[in-house]
């Protein structure tokens, strides 16, 4: 049997005709616990957190419900990271009482970025809920 040489293999690139080709483009962009919501509204959720407006995520959050703080998104990090990167306290505290998961927003990849103020503040909310769920 002889092997072909390295410079002579043949590169397949990713994806390959087979499971990963579907009619769809790649399925829904978000998804989020509760809802579906429409692209137009998690848009204009994504950019009210990007320009700190805190009346219009309160808004949001009166017509569309709570659960638009647990989108978690293809094309965008957690919303919870955006109005920490941003270091909107108002926003952030917002989020976690409408269900926004600070351990999850703490164990990905993107919140290194964040300044060491907002990280600090994003793990004692994690440690002092941990204490009161290890405490029932």
């Amino acid at each position: 049997m002889i092997f072909p040489n390295k410079t002579s293999a043949k590169i397949i690139p990713f994806p390959t005709r087979g499971v990963f080709i579907c009619p769809k483009k790649w399925g829904k962009r978000y998804v989020s616990h509760g809802k579906d919501y429409s692209a137009r509204e998690v848009s204009a959720f994504i950019s009210a957190l990007i320009q700190n407006n805190t009346e219009a995520v309160k808004e949001l959050f009166k017509t569309f419900g709570g659960q638009l703080a647990t989108l978690h998104g293809n094309y965008f990090c957690l919303p919870l990271l955006i109005a920490a990167n941003h270091g909107n306290v108002e926003i952030v505290n917002l989020l976690i009482v409408n269900g926004a998961c600070v351990y999850t927003a703490t164990h990905d990849s993107h919140f290194k970025y964040i300044n060491n103020k907002m990280k600090s503040y994003l793990k004692s909310i994690m440690r002092f809920r941990q204490e009161i769920w290890e405490s029932l």
